[in-house]
């Protein structure tokens, strides 16, 4: 995974990549990669894999971002289980009107980021 992140070529193509080499190590039934601009404060899908309607529908909410926010997950840290939430989920924006609604049950949210902790996705 690292080789195709510093690879060359767009980053859809690296979404894609990315998302095709771990579907080979982690079994998902749907996943969803986006580019967040901390200036305006807006997310665009880069890659995708299964349906994620559901993830494009709540991040295109302006309250999504708060909710990232309040989360963590605009911050460098580890991957985070949606069982280790501190709410339940469905007192989630994001799973409660969103994804469990959808039929998703279970799900992490990784940041990525360059060495010098920069935010790239």
């Amino acid at each position: 995974m690292a080789g195709i992140a510093s690879s060359a070529g767009s980053v859809e193509r690296h979404a894609k990549d990315l998302l095709g080499s771990l579907g080979q190590v982690v079994p998902f039934s749907a996943a969803c990669m986006i580019v967040r601009d901390p200036e305006t404060r807006t997310n665009r899908p880069v890659g995708w894999a299964g349906t994620t309607d559901p993830v494009a529908r709540y991040l295109a909410r302006a309250e999504a971002d708060g909710e990232i926010e309040f989360f963590g997950f605009n911050r460098v840290g580890p991957p985070v289980h949606a069982s280790a939430l501190p709410v339940p989920l469905e007192e989630t924006l994001a799973w409660g009107e969103y994804l469990l609604p959808a039929g998703f049950v279970d799900g992490f949210t990784v940041s990525l980021y360059s060495d010098d902790a920069t935010f790239e996705m």
